[in-house]
């Protein structure tokens, strides 16, 4: 009988056991909530108990988010040109435990990191700032060499992203919109960037 329950203990506790045990993985944290204070766990290992915890994973790996200005979305240079580009932004979540909390007291740990959540949280910041940086350089300058808007669109990216952040940035592609995305009836600054694309193209074919 003794040996019943002992036997019968034994395994309740490995249960018990192997059921708390959490490791964390690469490229994820753990988040613990409950009893002692909500944590969060980059590395290692943890125990976690049913009724006092609830554990959440959520994806830390840096992701790419693509802000797309073509076609009809295409931005004006200094000069007028149109210009459609495409700028990925390498982003993740900032490594500390009150930005990822924040993050997942959002948007849940298994939806932190999806691309249309990442979309909703850079969009709206991201847009108007590439958009007053073209703004800011005539067409030949970007063309010739973007480093310029590179390091300035890094300066002006000091903004709240509620917990996550821009490790990188690279243009994916740029290019002038073709002629007949001018409007020369009716628009002057289509009637200015028009001539001044044609006179690009005659200096540099």
């Amino acid at each position: 009988m003794i040996g019943l329950i002992i036997g019968v203990t034994s395994i309740v506790a490995w249960l018990i056991w192997s059921n708390a045990f959490y490791e964390v993985r690469e490229g994820f944290a753990l988040i613990r909530w409950g009893l002692g204070g909500d944590k969060v766990y980059f590395r290692g290992s943890f125990f976690a108990y049913p009724l006092v915890h609830r554990v959440e994973k959520i994806k830390i790996k840096e992701q790419r988010v693509l802000i797309n200005r073509t076609g009809n979305k295409n931005v004006r240079t200094q000069d007028n040109i149109r210009v459609e580009l495409q700028v990925t932004f390498f982003v993740q979540i900032r490594l500390t435990n009150w930005d990822v909390l924040q993050v997942a007291k959002t948007f849940g740990g298994a939806q932190a990191m999806d691309k249309e959540v990442l979309k909703k949280v850079f969009e709206p910041k991201l847009i108007p700032v590439i958009e007053t940086l073209v703004k800011q350089s005539t067409y030949q300058d970007l063309e010739r060499n973007p480093k310029p808007f590179i390091r300035a669109l890094k300066q002006a990216l000091e903004l709240d992203f509620g917990g996550y952040e821009v490790n990188r940035i690279r243009i994916a592609s740029l290019k002038n919109s073709p002629l007949d995305a001018y409007d020369i009836d009716d628009n002057a600054l289509d009637v200015e960037g028009f001539k001044n694309l044609k006179k690009w193209f005659k200096e540099n074919n």
